[in-house]
C-alpha cells in the first residue's frame, strides 16, 4: 500500500494509519479460521507497528519503531 507525498505530508497521522492498515487486512485472502496464518494478536501487532512507522516517519516520534538494539554477549 502506497500514500503518495503529498498526502502523506497533509493527511493526519491517524488517518494515514487507517488506510495503510485497511489495506494490509484488505491484503488477507481469507481469515477464517482454517486459513487464517496469524493469530488476532498478531494482527494488532502488526497494526500497531504501522502505526508507529507512520508516526515516526511524520516526525512525531524520535523513537525509531522496532529499532535494532545490539547484543550484549
Amino acid at each position: 500500500m502506497a500514500v503518495c507525498k503529498d498526502c502523506f505530508d497533509t493527511l493526519p497521522t491517524g488517518e494515514i494509519s487507517d488506510i495503510v492498515v485497511n489495506a494490509y487486512n484488505e491484503g488477507i485472502p481469507d481469515q477464517s479460521e482454517d486459513g487464517m496464518h496469524m493469530s488476532p494478536t498478531e494482527h494488532l501487532l502488526v497494526a500497531s507497528a504501522i502505526k508507529g512507522w507512520v508516526r515516526y516517519l511524520k516526525g512525531e516520534s524520535r523513537e525509531q519503531p522496532f529499532a535494532e538494539e545490539p547484543f550484549d554477549n
